[in-house]
């Protein structure tokens, strides 16, 4: 279910927003967030009796939730982020605020570098709203108290927290003599509202939402972000919104970021993004939204397959074991392609087939369609297993990575596409956008 489009949030910008747009608000260079697996010295310490040598190791193995996430957003604009449950979103949210330790990368504020603001200074001038407007709200304290708390923490006097907070609850569009009542007093979006208060209480710069309008009826959503778009024209407001409905994004932001994996596959401003999708993740989630006209075609989701494991993620292009798009290698056809990345795999574990004796009946047992495989590729093929049962595993795993798919062999970085300010991190060719509008793909690729 999506959310009706009111009017453009980009059209409501105010002459102070519009003097600030240009300049960056907050820069992210290279960010990571790693969570490790095995938490504590004891509990990563493994004991493995077949080992050669000593037989203790430490599993510094660890989820890579956020890895390596670079961009820019300007003053006074909306970046909405987007992707499936699992791709890092909210970490990312929480990592830019300082409510996790990034692992790694680079974060500006304002011109000057995160770590170097003093702490108070950055709590003035940032603010989140949680996903749950629930349980983010303490059920045992009056919501005027709940507004105050920034004010208070910044120093303001009572009666002058007060007054504020009876303000602020008429511009989020409730009514003053709800300043004595209790979270439980109000339905979700009431509570949103109060979350919503509560992060302008202070009058920040930068306001991070991790789903606001996530659980809400549609009718409530519409409120929520005509609200948002309000607030952002009357103060000037930079929003980073997180979310996985793209109809919410499409309303409220002035680009769109989606994530998978823990890292942005594609960057482009909004209205070009819901026009052009260059990779194919992006145009996937495009096609599985649904659609509210009876006579068009129903949802049909191009994906397969379950999200990879963060904590060890494909190698090459991380979309690439669910892409409908892989490019399949000059000389393969996609069933023996299959059959090369099965023996590619096990030569890399360093056990084949216990089937296979030689390397006739590797082939036959790997790729029973080694007909159709162009000669140059059967003999690389040929190479690998007569290696690898030799024990040469070293030299068999280096033959077959030289005959792999461009998208297992190297990650993409996000490059131009079509337009200076469109990004994506695909192998495919970002020379046809027909190709992307329509989802079509091209002989050679499965």
């Amino acid at each position: 279910m999506g959310v009706e489009v009111i009017m453009s949030a980009g059209s409501q910008q105010t002459g102070d927003t519009a003097d600030a747009a240009g300049q960056p608000l907050l820069e992210v260079s290279g960010l990571k967030k790693h969570f490790p697996v095995n938490s504590g010295l004891f509990a990563s310490i493994t004991f493995d009796r077949d080992a050669d040598g000593f037989p203790i190791t430490r599993d510094d193995s660890s989820v890579k939730a956020v890895d390596g996430v670079d961009f820019a957003l300007e003053a006074g604009k909306t970046l909405g982020v987007v992707g499936e449950s699992g791709c890092g979103k909210s970490t990312l949210a929480r990592t830019i605020l300082g409510l996790e330790e990034p692992t790694a990368g680079e974060i500006r504020f304002d011109g000057r570098p995160k770590d170097e603001i003093p702490e108070a200074e950055f709590r003035k001038r940032s603010q989140m709203v949680f996903q749950d407007p629930q349980s983010s709200l303490n059920g045992r304290r009056r919501v005027g108290h709940i507004i105050e708390d920034p004010l208070e923490g910044a120093g303001w006097e009572k009666a002058r927290r007060r007054e504020r907070a009876l303000e602020l609850l008429e511009q989020v569009g409730l009514k003053r003599e709800y300043y004595n009542r209790y979270p439980h007093e109000f339905s979700g979006g009431q509570r949103q509202r109060i979350n919503l208060a509560r992060a302008l209480s202070i009058s920040p710069d930068l306001i991070v939402c991790d789903e606001p309008v996530s659980g809400l009826d549609v009718s409530i959503q519409a409120q929520i972000l005509n609200l948002m778009t309000d607030l952002q024209a009357e103060y000037g407001l930079t929003y980073l919104v997180i979310s996985h409905d793209l109809s919410v994004v499409r309303y409220i932001a002035d680009r769109v970021a989606v994530m998978y994996l823990g890292e942005f596959v594609e960057v482009a401003p909004t209205d070009r993004l819901f026009t052009h999708q260059y990779h194919p993740y992006a145009r996937a989630l495009l096609s599985a939204v649904p659609n509210p006209d009876p006579d068009m075609p129903g949802v049909s989701s191009q994906l397969s397959g379950a999200v990879p494991s963060a904590s060890n993620p494909p190698r090459g292009c991380r979309f690439h074991t669910r892409c409908p798009s892989f490019i399949i290698p000059d000389g393969f056809t996609a069933e023996a392609y299959d059959g090369y990345d099965r023996l590619r795999s096990d030569v890399s574990e360093r056990s084949l087939d216990p089937e296979v004796n030689d390397v006739s009946s590797a082939l036959e047992t790997y790729v029973p369609e080694l007909a159709s495989v162009a000669g140059d590729r059967r003999a690389a093929l040929e190479s690998a297993v007569s290696e690898a049962l030799d024990g040469e595993w070293d030299r068999a795993e280096r033959t077959l990575e030289s005959e792999q798919s461009p998208c297992q062999a190297e990650a993409p970085s996000l490059e131009t596409a079509g337009d200076p300010a469109h990004e994506a991190a695909c192998h495919l060719s970002f020379e046809t956008p027909s190709d992307a509008d329509s989802g079509s793909t091209e002989d050679g690729r499965r």
